[in-house]
């Protein structure tokens, strides 16, 4: 039994702050690990669209390096978008848009949880930074709560936005909960890594290397391999 502690404690300093362990090494460490993030988590929400395009039969499905679409998607929101439900519907099922809608926000929540429960068990720096980064796609929700307090329509600027379009809702509220979760991850994933040794060091390099992806991705490989 010891010994089986003993290994798991040796497998998790791998990632986590060691005690000798100096600051540059945790926040160079923690910064390579992190900077795949942005790349899995853009791609595994946007997988999520795909695979149900594929899966409900929509024509040319394609996966782009940080979208996916189908063909004939910009004209059915258009439709939607103008009130004409009847016409887009001809176009698609209504429902199975957006069903594959959900198909990303629920790649996106898994990535969340996942990344929750890898933290706090394991303080992993790549974890960590898609802890960070999944959530922040809800900031897009700001301008849908702000009308929605206001009582003013607002144009569907997000998946959660398009849901409530086809639910015949405002997005308010749909928004409000995204911004709600962000919220409550970023607790969830900030709040052991600060209860450990130099953790604040830990968040700073996963910060870092998630920034440094993001620019790898956007700028050069994300464009090249899926543009």
């Amino acid at each position: 039994m010891s010994d089986s502690r003993f290994s798991a404690a040796e497998m998790q300093s791998s990632v986590r702050p060691g005690i000798g362990e100096s600051l540059a090494a945790v926040l160079w460490r923690s910064a390579l690990w992190s900077i795949p993030a942005l790349p899995l988590v853009v791609l595994l929400h946007e997988a999520g669209h795909f695979a149900a395009f594929l899966a409900f039969g929509f024509p040319d499905p394609v996966l782009h390096s940080s979208s996916a679409t189908f063909g004939g998607a910009d004209r059915f929101w258009e439709l939607m978008r103008l009130g004409q439900r009847n016409q887009a519907a001809v176009l698609f099922a209504p429902a199975l848009v957006g069903l594959a809608t959900l198909a990303g926000l629920a790649m996106s929540m898994l990535t969340i949880l996942g990344a929750i429960v890898v933290v706090r068990r394991a303080q992993h720096p790549l974890a960590l930074a898609a802890g960070l980064l999944a959530p922040l796609r809800f900031l897009v929700g700001v301008p849908a709560v702000a009308a929605w307090l206001r009582n003013e329509s607002v144009a569907p600027g997000s998946d959660e936005g398009q849901v409530a379009l086809l639910m015949g809702v405002h997005p308010g509220p749909f928004a409000l909960i995204g911004l709600l979760m962000m919220v409550a991850t970023w607790w969830c994933v900030i709040s052991p890594i600060l209860r450990r040794r130099q953790g604040r060091w830990l968040i700073l390099g996963s910060i870092v290397g998630a920034v440094t992806g993001g620019v790898i991705y956007g700028g050069l490989l994300g464009p090249l391999l899926l543009p």
